[in-house]
């Protein structure tokens, strides 16, 4: 049986940009436990830009909890400023439903 517990610095932590707009580390949580219904992982997304290109997701929620930081969060036509310990819960749906988190602090 897999230990059912994971400490952040024995996680793998994949990295990864495109162009100038999108860039971020990953630290995978939930599917190093076998988890395959809910994922976890921590992302870190440099100042000035998005891990992920505005998107939505027809079946699947998408939950965040900004850690340290500020930025915005697009949501559908609407701009939200986000900060430190902001909980952010993305509903599956079609484009009125798409999210982007852009790290907008320094």
């Amino acid at each position: 049986m897999t230990k059912p517990v994971i400490n952040v610095a024995q996680a793998t932590t994949h990295t990864g940009e495109s162009g100038e707009s999108f860039a971020y580390s990953m630290t995978e949580l939930a599917g190093a436990l076998g988890a395959n219904a809910i994922g976890a992982n921590i992302t870190r997304v440099p100042p000035g830009k998005a891990a992920f290109p505005f998107h939505h997701h027809w079946a699947n929620e998408e939950h965040f909890f900004v850690l340290s930081g500020s930025g915005v969060l697009r949501h559908g036509a609407d701009i939200h400023e986000v900060t430190k310990h902001d909980y952010i819960v993305n509903l599956p749906g079609g484009p009125d439903r798409a999210h982007q988190l852009i790290n907008t602090g320094a």
